[in-house]
Order: C-alpha cells, then structure tokens, then sequence
C-alpha cells in the first residue's frame, strides 16, 4: 500500500515504478523495498486491497474532528485502479 501511495503521490504509473525508483533510490530505503516488483505484481497488489473498507475507517476516524468533511477524507475507491 506504501509504494502505490508513493506512486500516486508522485504521479508514476505502475509500468513506470521500476525507473521512478532506480532514479529515487531513497523511496526504496524508506519503504523498505529490497527489490522492485514487476508493475504486474503492484496492479495484482492494489486490486486486492479493501479500498472500501480503508476509505470506511478513515472517514469514521475523522468525522469527529471540526470543520473535516467527508469529502476532503476519502480516496475515490470507485475509479480505475490502472494508474
């Protein structure tokens, strides 16, 4: 989940994680990655996520707060996964 975070952040595309990181080794050091997958293990990985369940839970976790609204909380777990 890390690294699809990191990719998203960045705005890198699964097919090109592999040269975003070789470039960035640092990224590597902070995820604690050995090796970079194949963008086919990282799009196996992210579709099996529970994105719905995790938008659930954080939207829970700060309804509490003042001034928060939902839709400044959830990650748009509905649109493509393919980045």
């Amino acid at each position: 989940m890390k690294l699809s975070i990191l990719l998203k952040l960045c705005d890198v595309s699964y097919r090109g994680a592999k040269n975003f990181l070789e470039k960035n080794p640092k990224y590597m050091e902070l995820l604690d990655l050995k090796n970079i997958p194949p963008f086919q293990t990282i799009s196996r990985r992210v579709r099996e996520l529970p994105l719905h369940r995790i938008n659930k839970d954080v939207v829970n976790l700060f309804l509490d707060i003042e001034g928060l609204e939902r839709i400044e909380l959830v990650v748009d777990s509905f649109r493509d996964q393919d980045l």
